[in-house]
């Protein structure tokens, strides 16, 4: 209840160094460059890693009906069983089941933590595992996801 002047912080606010136009001392920004894939095998990796995500999304639940049929393609059966599946999956989309298949035994083996078969896609519920697979989820009904338009800019809706 003085009239005292109150010592102002020593460290600037945050609001206070973007109105400045100042870059706060923990934010630090990187310049991203676009790179071709064929010249850099990190790129490659991501671009391999991205499309895994991608494909097991949308077609998740067919690879496990693929699966199922794969595993008991060599046990005989008493009754003849009519394979509806066969004909519905591309030559593409097997080998492309086939390799997901394997990049999922390799993280088993190598416990990194990715799961496939909870939610029939890959993702991995602890996000501090090496590999991380994180789909977007809205958090609110006003939540969007970033839209891609035209010139490959983001916009948040």
């Amino acid at each position: 209840m003085t009239r005292l002047k109150k010592p102002s912080p020593s460290i600037p606010s945050l609001l206070a160094l973007i109105e400045q136009e100042q870059k706060p001392p923990f934010l630090h920004f990187e310049h991203i460059e676009t790179r071709s894939s064929k010249d850099e095998p990190i790129v490659q990796l991501a671009d391999l890693f991205a499309g895994f995500a991608r494909f097991s999304r949308e077609k998740g639940k067919r690879y496990w009906s693929w699966l199922k049929t794969e595993e008991t393609k060599c046990q005989p059966s008493l009754f003849l069983i009519e394979d509806n599946n066969s004909g519905e999956i591309s030559k593409a989309d097997k080998a492309r089941f086939s390799l997901l298949r394997e990049f999922d035994n390799f993280c088993k083996k190598r416990k990194l933590g990715v799961s496939l078969k909870e939610k029939k896609y890959l993702w991995t519920p602890n996000p501090e595992n090496p590999v991380n697979f994180w789909s977007y989820e809205p958090q609110h009904e006003m939540d969007k996801a970033p839209t891609r338009l035209a010139g490959n800019r983001l916009n948040q809706l």
